[in-house]
């Protein structure tokens, strides 16, 4: 259920591909009831113990006039049992616990629905909010880059790569605002997943009937590395033929296996395989249409857009 897609940028030039979040708008949701969430999102009715999730407000709910589109994600904090429920949305697994100042969101790198893998590093994180909050209460958008496992928050950010946070003025928003906050690269390795998570309030200390809205997140890239052509080695050829793909690896030489990933238009990947043998690899029984094909070999990416007839 979590995956990231690739953005796909027609230019005259060249295709280029950037990851993205799926669904970043909100505009696909899925459950019914207070259980309804955006597609590829979760918050407290997901949660896990089941046990508590039960017991748990609903802080979030499917809104209209969104940034673009027709949907966006509203998030309230409530409260419950004496205890005030911050509104939060999250891509990977809440960890709930009676003690909040023990809750926690973690990537589990054993369930695909609950994690989101990326290959990339992003120089910022931006989306659009309005809010509306109580009394000096503000909310925020935190992203994790991270290798492993990992949780948040994590104040020895165990296996944290890199981490983007901004937090909501504490004043009312009523209109569509942009905000935009760099990643701080912590380390140099290269990154296996990401988490996200959208409050409506200051985490453990938030305040009841604090409301935020949140819409169009994206992740920005700005090192032309990110989007580098499989035209720039001459050594790699990827060409179609009929229901086919084909990677000729023979005139390239790699210290490591070489993967080799197809995906379509709408980023979900349609083959993907591992190789240390040089050679012409051949993709069987491809659906006719427009792949993007990426190489990964050497601890770098290549990627070219592709018809099959």
């Amino acid at each position: 259920m979590k995956k990231i897609i690739f953005l796909v940028c027609m230019t005259l030039s060249a295709g280029l591909t950037a990851q993205q979040l799926e669904n970043p708008g909100f505009e696909d949701w899925e459950g019914s009831g207070n259980k309804a969430e955006p597609v590829n999102w979760s918050s407290l009715k997901t949660a896990t113990p089941s046990t508590l999730a039960n017991f748990a407000p609903t802080v979030l709910s499917e809104a209209g006039n969104a940034h673009s589109g027709s949907k966006c994600v509203e998030l309230e904090n409530k409260k419950v049992f004496g205890t005030v429920a911050t509104g939060i949305l999250t891509n990977v697994l809440v960890h709930a616990n009676a003690d909040v100042t023990k809750s926690y969101v973690a990537t589990d790198v054993a369930d695909d629905k609950w994690n989101t893998p990326l290959k990339y590093k992003p120089d910022s994180l931006v989306g659009w909010y309005k809010y509306d909050p109580a009394g000096t209460d503000y909310g925020s958008a935190l992203a994790v880059i991270h290798k492993g496992t990992a949780k948040a928050p994590d104040a020895a950010k165990t296996n944290y790569i890199a981490t983007a946070n901004f937090d909501i003025p504490s004043k009312k928003a009523d209109t569509w605002t942009r905000f935009s906050v760099p990643f701080d690269y912590l380390t140099s390795e290269t990154p296996e997943y990401i988490i996200l998570v959208l409050s409506s309030g200051n985490g453990t200390n938030g305040v009841e009937k604090s409301i935020a809205h949140f819409d169009d997140l994206e992740l920005i890239y700005n090192n032309p590395v990110q989007v580098e052509e499989i035209n720039a080695i001459e050594k790699i050829s990827i060409y179609s033929s009929r229901e086919k793909i084909h990677f000729d690896l023979r005139n390239y030489e790699a210290s490591k296996e070489v993967e080799l990933s197809v995906y379509n238009l709408m980023g979900k990947e349609q083959a993907n395989l591992k190789t240390q043998e040089m050679d012409l690899v051949e993709l069987d029984n491809i659906t006719p249409g427009i792949y993007v094909c990426v190489v990964k070999a050497n601890n770098q990416y290549f990627r070219k857009k592709i018809i099959v007839q």
